[in-house]
């Protein structure tokens, strides 16, 4: 990805949902136009899943920060890390909060347009406007490589030695008036390595140049609690960690959220399926579709995806337990199933509305 490819992504239209049931009046009847509509409207929801109150309540906490972020002083400013299990949305999270953010400082900016300035003090020097970078780190990432990453995603030759790197990547954080890098997947950095140490140094002195020219930095990562990373002195002095969990039905109170998440899921089904009635997901099916899932969103998303298609395929207006027990989500969610006993234990019963 480079800050083409990052503008397209920001600036692209949200998808237009397929017209509702209620509004067309009836399911389409014949069957070339059911199936091509059943796919629309699967498409769509994995596109546009469900807002997520767990990952909704982590954007506002983002953005807060950004917003605090950018009222410190020029100079060392505070490290944004977030950490989270695998494929529990965290780069997908970012991502949203990343793309809100970049159409907010580009709003002066015409959307197809490509984004140029003259950076302040250089009137005669026209450049492109990147005001956010991305890029994800691997874990035989070296400082050069790094650097090198940065770079290209500006569009600038990366054929330097290390400190030349150095020097031309805060040289362009000023020209392309940069105010956030994000380092996705930096879990991957193995500082016990003397490349990894190199890297980490990189990551310190890229965020403090970053601040000197009023920008700021997102470290992104499946760090445990022990992370060399995080539990470097330097960074950790003026870091502000931010943890996503998944979803849990331990308690009460997680349970509910867990319910709420399914009801809004239900509202956005239930325009292309009208005949479910209220609580099918969130109160019926709300401990089956957790034991299958596990509380990822991911895999709820493509379950619940899946079914609604499947029912529209059908010639029907709801969904019934066979639709969620024949979906095949994540080799994690299966291997759960297998250990647990999940799908022989709560078997549903065929031809049934929705049953816990």
């Amino acid at each position: 990805m480079d800050a083409s490819d990052w503008h397209a992504f920001c600036r692209a239209p949200s998808p237009i949902p397929p017209t509702p049931v209620g509004q067309a009046n009836t399911m389409p009847v014949r069957g070339e136009q059911r199936q091509r509509y059943a796919r629309e409207v699967e498409q769509f929801l994995l596109r546009c899943p469900a807002e997520s109150p767990l990952h909704e309540r982590l954007k506002e906490a983002l953005r807060e920060e950004v917003e605090t972020i950018e009222l410190e002083p020029y100079g060392a400013r505070t490290i944004t890390a977030l950490t989270a299990p695998f494929t529990a949305g965290k780069s997908t999270t970012v991502k949203a909060v990343a793309r809100d953010l970049y159409r907010d400082w580009m709003a002066d900016y015409h959307a197809d347009e490509r984004p140029r300035w003259n950076p302040p003090g250089q009137a005669d020097v026209e450049a492109d406007r990147i005001p956010i970078i991305y890029v994800n780190l691997q874990s035989d990432t070296s400082s050069k490589d790094l650097y090198a990453q940065i770079l290209t995603f500006m569009g600038h030759g990366a054929s330097w030695t290390r400190s030349q790197l150095a020097i031309n990547t805060s040289k362009a954080f000023s020209i392309h008036g940069v105010r956030l890098v994000i380092l996705d997947d930096a879990h991957m950095l193995r500082t016990h390595l003397k490349q990894g140490q190199a890297t980490l140094d990189a990551i310190k002195a890229i965020a403090t140049e970053l601040g000197e020219v009023g920008g700021m930095m997102i470290l992104v990562g499946a760090w445990t609690a022990d992370s060399d990373l995080l539990d470097d002195p330097q960074i950790r002095g003026r870091l502000s960690l931010h943890q996503l969990g998944v979803y849990s039905i331990g308690s009460n109170q997680e349970r509910a959220l867990w319910q709420r998440l399914l009801k809004v899921w239900q509202e956005k089904i239930e325009q292309f399926l009208p005949g479910m009635d209220t609580g099918d997901l969130s109160q019926s099916a709300a401990r089956y579709l957790y034991e299958r899932t596990q509380g990822y969103v991911g895999d709820l998303a493509k379950c619940l995806s899946q079914v609604t298609g499947r029912a529209i395929r059908d010639g029907r207006d709801t969904i019934n337990n066979d639709d969620l027990k024949m979906v095949r989500l994540s080799a994690r969610a299966h291997d759960h199933e297998l250990g647990s006993g999940t799908t022989g234990r709560r078997k549903p019963r065929k031809n049934k509305r929705i049953v816990g």
